[in-house]
């Protein structure tokens, strides 16, 4: 189902930017301070990214690894690994990236 914002619009989305982002961090922990830089929580339209950045930005934060096992046992742990599509769909974000070269485009 669409959302619509105040205006009765769809508000400016790209899923796939998202999974691509979303999946760099995954592969490379090296991107999350630039990312961080330009992107916040909200900033991400569909709320199972938000939670899986929001997840990937805690574990960073506590100077623990990164990766698809991390960050489902961080959701898991937060109770929002399966409203986000659990381990498969982590894990299918973090293959889905060809190159981290573009994460902070």
């Amino acid at each position: 189902m669409t959302e619509l914002n105040l205006l009765g619009k769809i508000p400016p989305q790209n899923i796939e930017a998202e999974q691509s982002v979303l999946g760099s961090m995954l592969l490379d922990k090296d991107l999350i301070p630039g990312v961080i830089e330009i992107l916040k929580k909200d900033d991400f339209y569909r709320e199972d990214h938000a939670e899986i950045f929001e997840a990937i930005i805690n574990l960073f934060d506590r100077a623990e690894p990164i990766d698809i096992i991390t960050v489902s046992e961080k959701l898991k742990e937060r109770g929002t690994l399966d409203k986000v599509g659990g381990l498969e769909y982590i894990t299918n974000i973090a293959t889905g990236v060809h190159t981290t070269a573009n994460a902070k485009y």
